[in-house]
């Protein structure tokens, strides 16, 4: 019998993280599903386990469990926030700082801490998720194509040491 396909998802909470999450799951894949709040009472789906885990933080014993000794196919670094568009003079550098941490240093510590899971896959895939808040052209007024969806980004598989 083949094991079932693992994902971790970040910021599974809502939008397009729990459609992930959804969609993942409906497709048999065994999800671990990265929420900052209490998850809700309602039962998930059989194949999902709601882990708290803000990506501010060190990655938690609880999100390690989950993932325990199995091999990660995808971590979906999806949560993200925007960091106030306010004139330099007022800007307040925290802001700032709390965007970089949750868009770029989260990714990094999730994909360090499940990296000996990943390397256990036979075709990991790391997905970083952003919105055209990351866009550097966006960002300066420049106009992007209508509809744009979120870019996707994926790793270079990293070495095998499993």
């Amino acid at each position: 019998m083949t094991a079932r396909r693992l994902a971790v998802v970040t910021g599974a909470g809502r939008g397009l993280g729990a459609a992930l999450v959804s969609s993942l799951a409906a497709r048999d894949w065994d999800v671990v599903a990265c929420v900052r709040t209490e998850p809700s009472a309602a039962a998930p789906h059989p194949r999902v386990t709601p882990i708290l885990q803000d990506v501010r933080d060190p990655v938690g014993p609880a999100l390690l469990a989950a993932v325990l000794d199995r091999p990660l196919d995808a971590l979906i670094n999806n949560a993200g926030i925007g960091a106030p568009g306010v004139p330099l003079a007022s800007c307040d550098p925290r802001s700032v700082l709390d965007a970089v941490d949750v868009n770029v240093a989260g990714p990094l510590r999730l994909a360090q801490a499940l990296l000996p899971s990943l390397t256990c896959a036979p075709a990991p895939l790391i997905v970083n998720v952003s919105s055209r808040l990351g866009s550097v052209s966006a960002q300066a007024g420049a106009r992007s194509p209508a509809g744009a969806p979120a870019t996707r980004t994926a790793s270079r598989r990293p070495p095998r040491t499993c």
